[in-house]
């Protein structure tokens, strides 16, 4: 049996010693968990963690479902087979979950942590400390509890060398500065250079509008405070069908139309990845900027 600690430094030959066994033991944020070598009935309660999952080859049999949405986001579509269970995000059906018999539960502490005791006698609960920022360790532990590392750090490289890439050829387009503003049906948040997307613009070396270069991760706007979306260009990320009529109605706005972003016509609409916490987002904020920000 084969113990490890999250954000350890196990690397795949670790893994492979442990693959005649049939559990390894994982120390996670809120405990240790007795881990099946090859788990078959995964439920996955968090966004981050499926993503995680799903782009190491692993199929759950239980996923998070946003109240906000009326089906999965695009890129778990893509990437989901068969006809999982859904569970609300933070508030999971405890009893159609133990209908599932899994053999393992995966989530991170903000959507799950108050409901671990419970979990945990249901099957073995792996709990990461945050889904956000530390989304590349996250997929490093995901990828070392299911023997998948190699597969892991490959991901992790590509991605990196995507953003090498991009930056080499924005150096030739010139400085920009790129706005980042979330659309709710009843407030606008900037998303500042400690946020998921925020780090992944400092990464590729855009700059930020003077108002959102903080290092924190989001800001609360008024629309009297408008003026601090402005920039070069803006990705408004837009989540279900009343924030999209919430930025229908300020295309409308005197104060909105003020706004040169919106006068040069570069406010992109981006889906809910932008706010994500993992590789497959985080490669879909990069093809974003590489449709919108680079030439031909």
């Amino acid at each position: 049996m084969l113990v490890f600690v999250a954000c350890s430094g196990t690397d795949e030959s670790q893994d492979a010693s442990s693959s005649s066994q049939g559990t390894r033991t994982i120390e996670h944020a809120m405990g240790t968990a007795e881990v099946p070598q090859n788990p078959e009935r995964m439920v996955v309660l968090d966004y981050g963690a499926l993503e995680n999952i799903l782009a190491l080859g692993v199929q759950p049999v239980g996923v998070p479902l946003n109240s906000n949405l009326d089906r999965q986001p695009e890129l778990i579509r893509q990437r989901l087979q068969g006809d999982p269970e859904t569970f609300r995000p933070g508030q999971p059906n405890l009893e159609r979950l133990l209908q599932l018999e899994p053999d393992l539960i995966l989530g991170s502490k903000p959507w799950i942590g108050q409901h671990y005791e419970r979990l945990s006698q249901i099957a073995p609960t792996v709990v990461t400390e945050t889904n956000n920022m530390k989304w590349q360790a996250n997929l490093k532990f995901h990828g070392r509890m299911l023997g998948r590392s190699e597969r892991a750090q490959q991901l992790l490289d590509e991605y990196q060398q995507r953003l090498v890439q991009f930056r080499q050829q924005r150096d030739a387009g010139g400085e920009l500065e790129v706005s980042v503003g979330r659309i709710f049906p009843d407030r606008v948040r900037l998303y500042l250079k400690d946020s998921f997307s925020g780090n992944i613009l400092q990464k590729a070396g855009l700059k930020r509008p003077t108002a959102q270069d903080k290092d924190t991760y989001s800001q609360k706007i008024s629309k009297e405070q408008f003026q601090m979306l402005d920039g070069d260009v803006m990705f408004a990320i837009v989540v279900g069908q009343e924030a999209r009529a919430t930025l229908d109605q300020f295309r409308q706005d005197a104060l909105w139309s003020q706004l040169s972003v919106v006068q040069s016509e570069r406010v992109y609409p981006v889906p809910g990845y932008w706010v994500g916490s993992s590789i497959l987002a985080a490669n879909q904020v990069v093809d974003d900027l590489e449709r919108h920000l680079l030439d031909g």
